[in-house]
């Protein structure tokens, strides 16, 4: 069912479940990187001694609607969709973690999503996050830096520096960040990774469910069946993130 409705989304109705177009897609798997963000991209988070949200509204009965707890204090609710993606994504690519949250935090998610560790390769947590400047109040403001995945991918490549150079860039166009905030896609003022990006509708269980996993879904399996090589968003104008709401 979930294939089908990424299908339909995708505009390839006709592609058949299995045939050429499923061993395109799943050809060279290894050479493309979908990086997933946790909170409010795959899923939500509610403190189980927190009744009210920063807006005043009521989370209504957290602890019986969770999916899941985690260190014993966090209710935590999936996005409509998210184990179904994230298999999809495992079939099409390499699947890997960046979350702002807490290495015990982040492990103890996974542990409950992907109890196997079958779909999750390289996990990076709030250690590796990047300052940039602290905005107006003094809040610390961060991103995501892709090369912390690349450099991990590339570890164990018996490759001399210039090499690894080069094939860092070409690597770039070869992953993928999905991530509810903004900030996440900007390294510095000198480097963008805004093609890099997917930005999705942040995730509320208090908004209620969505389809935005199908939709991005639809975007990636797209851009694989027309250039297996480039999964950026290279081809707009203004060479810039893609934003689904």
């Amino acid at each position: 069912m979930f294939a089908r409705r990424v299908l339909m989304f995708s505009g390839l109705v006709s592609f058949p479940s299995l045939g050429l177009g499923y061993l395109k897609l799943t050809n060279n798997k290894d050479q493309r990187h979908i990086v997933l963000d946790l909170d409010h991209t795959l899923l939500h988070s509610i403190k189980l001694d927190q009744k009210y949200n920063k807006y005043g509204q009521f989370h209504n009965m957290i602890d019986q609607q969770a999916d899941f707890e985690v260190l014993d204090k966090y209710a935590v609710h999936l996005r409509r969709w998210c184990i179904p993606f994230i298999k999809l994504m495992n079939t099409i690519a390499t699947v890997h973690c960046f979350t702002a949250a807490t290495e015990d935090y982040a492990l103890q998610i996974l542990d409950n999503i992907d109890p196997q560790r079958e779909i999750f390769q390289i996990i990076k947590t709030r250690k590796h996050l990047q300052d940039i400047e602290n905005d107006i109040i003094g809040k610390r403001r961060y991103t995501k830096n892709l090369n912390h995945i690349i450099n991990a991918i590339q570890q164990d490549d018996d490759l001399d520096d210039d090499t690894k150079t080069k094939k860092k860039i070409s690597d770039l166009k070869r992953i993928l960040l999905i991530d509810d905030k903004r900030r996440s896609f900007v390294v510095n003022q000198h480097e963008n990774q805004e093609i890099n990006g997917i930005q999705v509708k942040p995730f509320n269980v208090n908004i209620g469910q969505d389809h935005i996993l199908l939709k991005c879904a639809a975007i990636i399996i797209y851009r694989i069946m027309n250039n297996q090589h480039d999964l950026t968003n290279n081809n707009h104008k203004n060479n810039t993130r893609t934003i689904i709401t």
